[in-house]
């Protein structure tokens, strides 16, 4: 067993991966944005856990 067996074993029990696509016409100023977080990940991640913690306090 390699490394590569092992990482994607993990991979698959343990991550869900998401895909956000944006229109480069019709949504350029979110593209910008995104694009200038330097940890985008980190940042999408905030954002919900915020919003989560909006949702908690209504």
């Amino acid at each position: 067993m390699t490394y590569y067996h092992a990482n994607k074993r993990y991979e698959a029990k343990a991550l869900r991966k998401m895909m956000i696509a944006f229109n480069r016409n019709t949504e350029p100023d979110l593209l910008e944005w995104i694009e200038s977080q330097e940890n985008k990940a980190g940042y999408i991640k905030r954002l919900i856990r915020e919003d989560m913690e909006r949702n908690r306090q209504s």
